[in-house]
C-alpha cells in the first residue's frame, strides 16, 4: 500500500520546514508568511502561532526537552522560543545577509546556521553568542547538518561543494566535490559514517564521510532536489524536490523504495517522526502533509 495522508496543515505562504518534537506529539512548521505554527500530531490540531520574525522563517528545531524551539529566518536572525508562553526568549544576530538554514546538535548545546553571507556560524543557544565562524564557501550557504555525536558539521551551498568541519575547533576537514549544481540539503546517517546530499543537479548523492568518496548517485527525481533526511535507524533516506514528490530510498543499496505524491509544488523539507512511522513534508504549495508510512509496511 502507498503512504497515506494523515493530516494536511496549511500556512498563508510557502512552507519551508517541518520538525517534530522529541516525543513526536507536536510538529513545528516554518513559512514564508513569517510565522511558525505548532500542531498536534495525532489530530492535526493547530495549537499556536509564533510571531516575531520580520521575514520568512526557513528552519525550526525543538530542544531535546521539547520546551524550547529554535528558528532561523531571512530577517538575518535566529530566535529561541519559550513554547509555554509563545514568546521569544532570545534573538541571535551576527549574519550579514539572509539566513537560509540552521541545525541543532543532538544534545542541544550548539546551533549551526548558514547564510547568503557565505558563512557558517556556530552558536551557544544558552547565551546567544557566536562561538565560531566557519569561512571557506565561495557562494551562498544553503544547508547545514550535525553528525549525531556533534563532532562534525556539514555545509553545502551555491559553490556546488559540501564542506565537513570539526565542531570543537572549526577546522575544515574535507571538501566533497561531485555535484554540478548547488547543494540544497545535507544529512548525516546515524553512525556519522555516511552523508547524503541533495542538489540542483537533480541528484541525491550518498558519501563516505571518512574518505570523501561517493557511494551512490540517485537520479529518480526530475529537476532540482531540495532536501534529504535519514530516519532514526539510518536505514531509510527521504528526499524531496521540484517534482513535488517525496522519495524513500535504501541508502545502503541506493534503491528507490517508494515515490510519494500529494503535493502540488516543490517539496522543501522532509522529516521522519521519532518512531519512524510517519513523515512530514513541507511544500511551496503552502502545506505540510503528514504521511502514515506504516500503510506501506510489509
Amino acid at each position: 500500500m502507498p503512504a497515506q495522508i494523515l493530516h494536511k496543515l496549511t500556512h498563508n505562504n510557502a512552507v519551508y520546514w517541518a520538525s517534530f518534537s522529541p516525543n513526536g506529539r507536536r510538529l513545528a512548521s516554518a513559512s514564508l508568511d513569517n510565522t511558525i505554527k505548532i500542531w498536534e500530531f495525532s489530530t492535526g490540531k493547530h495549537l499556536a502561532t509564533l510571531r516575531g520574525h520580520g521575514d520568512g522563517v526557513c528552519t525550526t528545531s525543538f530542544a531535546p526537552d521539547g520546551k524550547t524551539l529554535f528558528s532561523a529566518s531571512l530577517d538575518k536572525s535566529l530566535r529561541v522560543w519559550n513554547l509555554s508562553t509563545g514568546e521569544t526568549e532570545r534573538t541571535l544576530q551576527g549574519h550579514q545577509n539572509y539566513i537560509t538554514c540552521m541545525a541543532m546538535s543532538s544534545d542541544g548545546t550548539t546551533l549551526a546556521s548558514g547564510a547568503q553571507d557565505k558563512q557558517v556560524r556556530l552558536w551557544d543557544p544558552a547565551t546567544g553568542t557566536t562561538t565560531r565562524v566557519l569561512e571557506g564557501h565561495t557562494g551562498f550557504v544553503h544547508c547545514v547538518a550535525f553528525s549525531h555525536d556533534g563532532t562534525l558539521v556539514a555545509s553545502g551551498g551555491y559553490d556546488n561543494t559540501i564542506r565537513l568541519w570539526s565542531t570543537p575547533d572549526g577546522r575544515l576537514l574535507r571538501q566533497l566535490d561531485g555535484h554540478s549544481g548547488s547543494v540544497e540539503g545535507v544529512a548525516f546517517g546515524l553512525d556519522g559514517k555516511v552523508l547524503a546530499s541533495a542538489s540542483a543537479d537533480g541528484t541525491v548523492k550518498i558519501w563516505d564521510v571518512a574518505s570523501g568518496t561517493e557511494r551512490h548517485s540517485l537520479t529518480e527525481h526530475r529537476g532540482l532536489v531540495r532536501c534529504v533526511r535519514f530516519d532514526s535507524s539510518g536505514r531509510r533516506l527521504a528526499s524531496g524536490g521540484n517534482d513535488a514528490t517525496v522519495k524513500i530510498w535504501d541508502p545502503q543499496t541506493g534503491r528507490l523504495q517508494q515515490s510519494i505524491r500529494g503535493h502540488r509544488n516543490t517539496v522543501y523539507a522532509v522529516a521522519f517522526s521519532p518512531d519512524d512511522q510517519a513523515l512530514a513534508s513541507a511544500s511551496f504549495d503552502r502545506s505540510t502533509i503528514l504521511w502514515n508510512l506504516q500503510a506501506n509496511a510489509t
